[in-house]
């Protein structure tokens, strides 16, 4: 699923909305701006119709697909992207929690959330919480560390 997610709103609908957004003659920060909330707010209302979503949830995906569009925007690449999106899918489902509302199963564990939704994302699952939100700031400080490093090596 996260190479079709990224590869639509990424790669396809951030790229369209920037080309377009540019065409009408709008400064290159403000149209990329404008595109990366849009195509990140699209991708949080994507999420909307999951079990147990939420206004939270949707808000906490919406900043989600801006921490996994600046690699897009930075590398002109999906490949950070979709490997950010993997392994938190990945992560989530193996540690067995629920994933945007959908139960994990086969598992290596089975987690039973006991804190405060704002803090676990209830129901949801991580990304509709504040840990979610953390994991969030985690990846995007890892992902600007790692372009980073790498293009200080091709200099």
């Amino acid at each position: 699923m996260a190479i079709l997610e990224e590869t639509f709103f990424r790669g396809y609908l951030f790229t369209n909305l920037y080309d377009g957004f540019k065409s009408k003659r709008l400064f290159k920060k403000k149209a990329l701006l404008i595109s990366l909330m849009l195509s990140s707010l699209f991708f949080g209302l994507a999420h909307f119709s999951n079990n147990d979503a939420s206004i939270l949830s949707i808000v906490l995906l919406t900043i989600n697909g801006m921490v996994w569009c600046i690699p897009f925007i930075m590398t002109e690449n999906l490949g950070l992207s979709i490997g950010l999106h993997m392994a938190w899918n990945f992560t989530q489902t193996q540690l067995g929690f629920t994933m945007s509302g959908n139960k994990a199963v086969n598992s290596f564990y089975e987690i039973e959330n006991k804190g405060a939704d704002l803090l676990t994302g209830g129901e949801y699952g991580p990304e509709a919480g504040i840990l979610g939100l953390f994991g969030f700031v985690v990846m995007f400080l890892l992902s600007l560390a790692y372009l980073k490093h790498i293009k200080g090596k091709k200099l």
